[in-house]
Protein backbone atom coordinates (compact mmCIF):
# COMPACT_ATOMS: atom_id res chain seq x y z
CA UNK A 1 0.00 0.00 0.00
CA UNK A 2 0.68 3.23 -0.48
CA UNK A 3 2.28 5.39 2.60
CA UNK A 4 -0.55 8.04 1.72
CA UNK A 5 -1.54 8.73 5.31
CA UNK A 6 1.15 10.99 7.80
CA UNK A 7 1.25 9.97 10.97
CA UNK A 8 2.68 12.25 14.21
CA UNK A 9 4.11 10.79 16.82
CA UNK A 10 5.07 12.26 20.21
CA UNK A 11 6.95 10.75 22.96
CA UNK A 12 6.98 12.79 26.21
CA UNK A 13 10.07 12.09 28.41
CA UNK A 14 10.87 13.49 32.20
CA UNK A 15 14.08 11.30 34.03
CA UNK A 16 13.11 8.27 32.00
CA UNK A 17 16.11 7.34 31.17
CA UNK A 18 16.37 3.74 31.81
CA UNK A 19 13.36 2.92 28.95
CA UNK A 20 14.10 5.91 26.39
CA UNK A 21 16.11 4.04 24.08
CA UNK A 22 13.81 1.03 23.88
CA UNK A 23 10.56 3.31 23.28
CA UNK A 24 13.25 5.41 20.65
CA UNK A 25 13.98 2.64 18.33
CA UNK A 26 10.61 1.34 18.95
CA UNK A 27 9.49 4.28 16.44
CA UNK A 28 12.19 4.61 14.26
CA UNK A 29 12.36 1.10 13.54
CA UNK A 30 8.71 1.08 11.87
CA UNK A 31 8.06 -0.56 8.71
CA UNK A 32 6.05 2.81 7.77
CA UNK A 33 7.84 5.81 6.18
CA UNK A 34 5.66 8.37 6.30
CA UNK A 35 5.70 9.40 9.62
CA UNK A 36 6.77 12.45 11.85
CA UNK A 37 8.80 12.09 15.28
CA UNK A 38 8.56 14.53 17.81
CA UNK A 39 9.94 14.11 21.35
CA UNK A 40 9.94 16.81 24.24
CA UNK A 41 11.86 16.48 27.61
CA UNK A 42 10.87 18.59 29.96
CA UNK A 43 14.37 19.27 31.16
CA UNK A 44 15.44 15.73 32.32
CA UNK A 45 18.14 15.63 35.19
CA UNK A 46 19.42 12.01 34.32
CA UNK A 47 21.14 10.92 31.57
CA UNK A 48 18.20 11.24 29.07
CA UNK A 49 19.60 14.43 27.53
CA UNK A 50 22.74 12.33 26.77
CA UNK A 51 20.45 10.07 25.04
CA UNK A 52 18.16 12.31 22.77
CA UNK A 53 21.18 14.06 21.52
CA UNK A 54 22.44 10.80 20.30
CA UNK A 55 18.63 10.62 18.45
CA UNK A 56 18.54 13.87 17.51
CA UNK A 57 19.51 14.00 13.73
CA UNK A 58 16.91 10.46 13.29
CA UNK A 59 13.82 13.15 14.98
CA UNK A 60 11.77 15.52 13.03
CA UNK A 61 11.79 17.59 16.08
CA UNK A 62 13.52 17.61 19.51
CA UNK A 63 12.24 19.78 22.07
CA UNK A 64 14.35 19.98 25.78
CA UNK A 65 13.18 22.65 27.82
CA UNK A 66 11.12 22.83 30.96
CA UNK A 67 7.19 22.18 30.90
CA UNK A 68 4.01 21.36 33.03
CA UNK A 69 4.12 18.29 32.95
CA UNK A 70 3.79 15.35 30.90
CA UNK A 71 0.86 16.38 29.05
CA UNK A 72 1.96 20.21 28.23
CA UNK A 73 4.71 18.34 26.74
CA UNK A 74 2.18 16.57 24.76
CA UNK A 75 0.01 18.97 23.59
CA UNK A 76 3.53 21.22 22.67
CA UNK A 77 4.39 18.17 20.57
CA UNK A 78 1.22 17.89 18.85
CA UNK A 79 1.28 21.89 18.15
CA UNK A 80 4.65 21.08 16.16
CA UNK A 81 3.42 18.00 14.17
CA UNK A 82 2.22 18.07 10.66
CA UNK A 83 0.57 14.78 10.50
CA UNK A 84 -3.10 13.04 9.81
CA UNK A 85 -2.97 11.15 12.23
CA UNK A 86 -2.10 11.56 16.21
CA UNK A 87 -0.74 9.14 19.30
CA UNK A 88 2.10 9.25 21.86
CA UNK A 89 3.58 6.86 23.06
CA UNK A 90 5.13 7.05 26.73
CA UNK A 91 8.80 7.23 27.22
CA UNK A 92 8.26 3.85 29.20
CA UNK A 93 6.49 1.82 26.55
CA UNK A 94 6.90 0.34 23.16
CA UNK A 95 5.56 -0.06 19.37
CA UNK A 96 5.94 -3.17 17.14
CA UNK A 97 7.61 -2.55 13.89
CA UNK A 98 4.36 -3.26 11.84
CA UNK A 99 2.62 -0.82 14.04
CA UNK A 100 1.72 2.37 12.22
CA UNK A 101 1.74 0.23 8.70
CA UNK A 102 -1.48 -1.40 10.43
CA UNK A 103 -2.89 1.81 11.63
CA UNK A 104 -2.67 3.57 8.26
CA UNK A 105 -4.14 0.95 7.04
CA UNK A 106 -7.43 1.10 9.24
CA UNK A 107 -7.31 4.74 8.85
CA UNK A 108 -7.29 4.35 5.14
CA UNK A 109 -9.76 1.49 4.50
CA UNK A 110 -12.35 2.90 6.56
CA UNK A 111 -12.45 6.60 6.25
CA UNK A 112 -15.63 7.14 8.39
CA UNK A 113 -13.78 5.88 11.55
CA UNK A 114 -11.57 9.08 14.06
CA UNK A 115 -10.33 6.52 16.88
CA UNK A 116 -8.86 3.06 17.27
CA UNK A 117 -7.60 0.84 20.09
CA UNK A 118 -5.65 -2.49 19.62
CA UNK A 119 -5.49 -5.29 21.75
CA UNK A 120 -4.13 -4.42 25.23
CA UNK A 121 -0.77 -6.09 25.75
CA UNK A 122 1.68 -6.18 29.03
CA UNK A 123 5.30 -5.96 28.47
CA UNK A 124 7.82 -7.33 31.30
CA UNK A 125 11.69 -7.28 30.71
CA UNK A 126 11.37 -6.21 27.41
CA UNK A 127 9.30 -9.09 26.26
CA UNK A 128 5.26 -9.06 25.52
CA UNK A 129 4.37 -11.54 28.68
CA UNK A 130 -0.06 -10.82 28.01
CA UNK A 131 -2.56 -10.33 25.67
CA UNK A 132 -5.85 -9.38 26.26
CA UNK A 133 -9.39 -10.27 24.24
CA UNK A 134 -10.71 -8.24 21.69
CA UNK A 135 -12.89 -6.06 24.29
CA UNK A 136 -15.25 -3.06 22.00
CA UNK A 137 -15.86 0.06 24.03
CA UNK A 138 -19.78 1.02 23.88
CA UNK A 139 -19.69 4.47 23.29
CA UNK A 140 -22.06 5.67 26.21
CA UNK A 141 -19.94 4.17 28.85
CA UNK A 142 -16.73 5.49 27.32
CA UNK A 143 -18.49 9.58 27.78
CA UNK A 144 -20.12 8.38 31.04
CA UNK A 145 -16.67 7.62 32.35
CA UNK A 146 -16.79 3.86 33.17
CA UNK A 147 -13.58 2.62 31.46
CA UNK A 148 -10.86 2.99 34.63
CA UNK A 149 -9.03 1.38 36.59
CA UNK A 150 -11.14 1.25 39.24
CA UNK A 151 -14.29 0.80 36.63
CA UNK A 152 -14.23 -1.21 34.12
CA UNK A 153 -10.96 -1.20 32.95
CA UNK A 154 -8.58 1.34 31.05
CA UNK A 155 -7.93 2.18 27.52
CA UNK A 156 -4.56 1.88 27.15
CA UNK A 157 -3.32 5.15 25.53
CA UNK A 158 -0.43 3.24 24.06
CA UNK A 159 -2.91 1.42 21.29
CA UNK A 160 -4.89 4.58 20.71
CA UNK A 161 -4.78 6.13 17.30
CA UNK A 162 -7.07 9.25 16.48
CA UNK A 163 -7.23 11.70 13.55
CA UNK A 164 -6.07 15.17 13.71
CA UNK A 165 -9.61 16.86 13.17
CA UNK A 166 -11.15 14.76 16.32
CA UNK A 167 -7.91 16.18 18.90
CA UNK A 168 -9.03 19.52 17.35
CA UNK A 169 -12.20 19.30 18.00
CA UNK A 170 -12.23 18.71 21.77
CA UNK A 171 -9.17 20.83 22.26
CA UNK A 172 -6.27 18.62 23.14
CA UNK A 173 -5.30 17.42 26.49
CA UNK A 174 -6.23 19.11 29.46
CA UNK A 175 -3.02 20.02 31.51
CA UNK A 176 -5.12 20.22 34.85
CA UNK A 177 -5.00 16.67 35.33
CA UNK A 178 -1.49 15.64 35.78
CA UNK A 179 -2.21 11.45 35.75
CA UNK A 180 -6.00 11.04 34.44
CA UNK A 181 -5.73 13.92 31.09
CA UNK A 182 -6.27 10.75 29.03
CA UNK A 183 -9.37 9.32 30.50
CA UNK A 184 -10.41 12.53 30.39
CA UNK A 185 -9.48 13.11 26.45
CA UNK A 186 -11.06 9.93 26.00
CA UNK A 187 -14.33 11.21 27.28
CA UNK A 188 -14.31 14.30 25.01
CA UNK A 189 -13.50 12.29 22.19
CA UNK A 190 -16.70 9.80 23.07
CA UNK A 191 -18.65 12.49 22.91
CA UNK A 192 -17.88 13.14 19.31
CA UNK A 193 -17.42 9.51 17.82
CA UNK A 194 -17.26 5.68 18.87
CA UNK A 195 -13.44 3.64 19.83
CA UNK A 196 -13.34 1.01 17.34
CA UNK A 197 -11.25 -1.80 18.73
CA UNK A 198 -9.42 -3.87 16.63
CA UNK A 199 -7.64 -7.55 16.62
CA UNK A 200 -4.20 -5.60 15.56
CA UNK A 201 -1.07 -5.77 18.26
CA UNK A 202 -0.55 -2.04 18.33
CA UNK A 203 1.90 -1.18 21.34
CA UNK A 204 2.64 -2.62 24.69
CA UNK A 205 2.92 -1.17 28.16
CA UNK A 206 5.89 -2.14 30.22
CA UNK A 207 5.22 -2.96 33.45
CA UNK A 208 8.08 -1.47 35.54
CA UNK A 209 6.72 -0.97 39.11
CA UNK A 210 7.64 2.38 38.90
CA UNK A 211 4.88 3.72 36.53
CA UNK A 212 3.87 6.63 37.63
CA UNK A 213 0.32 5.20 37.42
CA UNK A 214 0.91 2.84 39.87
CA UNK A 215 3.09 4.89 41.83
CA UNK A 216 0.25 7.76 42.12
CA UNK A 217 -2.66 4.97 42.41
CA UNK A 218 -4.57 7.78 44.72
CA UNK A 219 -3.89 10.97 42.58
CA UNK A 220 -5.40 9.41 40.04
CA UNK A 221 -8.39 7.92 41.11
CA UNK A 222 -8.97 11.32 42.85
CA UNK A 223 -8.70 12.96 39.75
CA UNK A 224 -11.17 10.38 37.57
CA UNK A 225 -13.80 11.14 40.42
CA UNK A 226 -13.74 14.95 39.75
CA UNK A 227 -13.70 14.17 35.87
CA UNK A 228 -16.72 12.15 36.44
CA UNK A 229 -18.38 14.52 38.34
CA UNK A 230 -18.49 16.65 35.65
CA UNK A 231 -19.81 14.51 33.23
CA UNK A 232 -23.61 14.20 31.94
CA UNK A 233 -25.48 11.99 35.38
CA UNK A 234 -27.36 9.79 33.28
CA UNK A 235 -24.43 8.23 31.28
CA UNK A 236 -22.31 8.53 34.44
CA UNK A 237 -25.11 6.55 36.51
CA UNK A 238 -25.20 3.72 33.34
CA UNK A 239 -21.79 3.72 34.08
CA UNK A 240 -22.01 2.76 37.51
CA UNK A 241 -24.18 0.64 37.60
CA UNK A 242 -22.41 -1.54 35.18
CA UNK A 243 -19.40 -1.39 37.34
CA UNK A 244 -21.59 -2.70 40.67
CA UNK A 245 -23.04 -5.42 38.57
CA UNK A 246 -19.74 -5.98 37.59
CA UNK A 247 -17.77 -6.37 41.19
CA UNK A 248 -20.89 -8.52 41.99
CA UNK A 249 -20.53 -10.73 39.63
CA UNK A 250 -16.75 -11.32 39.90
CA UNK A 251 -17.60 -11.62 44.02
CA UNK A 252 -20.23 -14.67 43.26
CA UNK A 253 -18.31 -16.48 40.41
CA UNK A 254 -14.77 -16.12 41.79
CA UNK A 255 -16.47 -18.03 44.84
CA UNK A 256 -17.98 -20.76 43.24
CA UNK A 257 -15.59 -23.12 40.57
CA UNK A 258 -18.61 -25.31 40.25
CA UNK A 259 -20.45 -22.70 38.40
CA UNK A 260 -21.25 -23.57 34.62
CA UNK A 261 -19.74 -21.57 31.47
CA UNK A 262 -23.36 -21.02 30.40
CA UNK A 263 -24.65 -19.69 33.39
CA UNK A 264 -21.36 -17.27 33.73
CA UNK A 265 -21.73 -16.20 30.27
CA UNK A 266 -25.31 -15.23 30.95
CA UNK A 267 -24.71 -13.17 34.35
CA UNK A 268 -21.47 -10.83 32.24
CA UNK A 269 -23.42 -10.23 28.72
CA UNK A 270 -24.63 -6.62 28.41
CA UNK A 271 -27.55 -4.90 26.19
CA UNK A 272 -23.96 -2.49 25.25
CA UNK A 273 -22.59 -2.81 21.84
CA UNK A 274 -19.66 -0.99 19.77
CA UNK A 275 -17.78 -1.06 16.60
CA UNK A 276 -14.85 -4.08 16.54
CA UNK A 277 -12.72 -5.03 12.90
CA UNK A 278 -11.72 -8.23 12.97
CA UNK A 279 -8.92 -9.40 10.53
CA UNK A 280 -9.83 -11.85 7.84
CA UNK A 281 -6.55 -13.27 7.09
CA UNK A 282 -7.91 -15.28 4.30
CA UNK A 283 -9.51 -12.27 2.25
CA UNK A 284 -6.47 -10.02 3.85
CA UNK A 285 -9.22 -7.48 5.04
CA UNK A 286 -10.45 -5.97 8.64
CA UNK A 287 -14.46 -6.59 8.73
CA UNK A 288 -16.35 -4.25 10.86
CA UNK A 289 -19.34 -5.38 12.89
CA UNK A 290 -21.09 -4.56 16.05
CA UNK A 291 -20.23 -6.64 19.26
CA UNK A 292 -21.69 -7.37 22.41
CA UNK A 293 -20.08 -5.65 25.83
CA UNK A 294 -19.35 -8.60 27.85
CA UNK A 295 -18.07 -7.39 31.94
CA UNK A 296 -15.37 -10.12 31.94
Amino acid sequence: MSDDLKISVVTPNYNGAARLARALNSVLAQDYSNFEYIVVDGASTDESRGILEGFRGRLHQLIIEPDHGQYDAINKGFSWSTGDILCWLNSDDTYFPWTLRVVARVFRDFPEVEWITGIRSGLRDDAVQDLSNLTPFPRDLLAGGAFHSGGLGCVMQECCFWRRSLFEKVGGLDVRWSLAADFDLWTRFAAHTDLVATTALLGGFHYTGENRSARNADVYAEEVRQIRAQLPEDKVRGGDLLIRRKSRVEKFFFKRPWSTRLVHSWFYQTNHFAPVLIFDAGADRYRKRQQRYSIT
